[in-house]
């Protein structure tokens, strides 16, 4: 489980794509590709070394300009034999600290969304 500040997040608006990256200096053995749009680099365990996602605003239903300057605010990974459960909480600058309802059933609560990815790795 990995539950920390250490990782580095990036958000790139023209692509529309975030690179999560969670420093924990573990070597590149294979990617696994979830729904076309979930890129994820794993280990020779199955544990992540690098999360990509593809048109990330879509996912979430948020305008581009409010991932603009988005940051990391948590990153849990759990892998359990084959199961990973991936829990990634962004934060967004918003114009006002009230929730705003998505229609993908996401929430930006004061500035925080969550994403969660669960998958079996085989």
């Amino acid at each position: 489980m990995k539950n920390n500040k250490n990782f580095g997040y990036s958000y790139d608006v023209l692509s529309d794509a975030v690179t999560i990256n969670p420093h924990n200096n573990r070597e590149y053995y294979d990617t696994i590709t979830l729904d076309k749009n979930i890129i994820i680099d794993i280990d020779k365990t199955g544990f992540p070394t690098v999360i990509e996602i593809l048109d990330f605003s879509k996912i979430l239903d948020i305008e581009k300009y409010l991932l603009e300057k988005s940051s990391l605010n948590n990153l849990q990974i759990n892998k359990d034999g084959k199961n990973i459960i991936i829990r990634i909480i962004i934060e967004v600058s918003t114009p006002r600290l009230d929730e705003i309802k998505t229609s993908n059933n996401y929430s930006i609560n004061k500035g925080l969304t969550e994403l969660i990815i669960e998958e079996n790795i085989k």
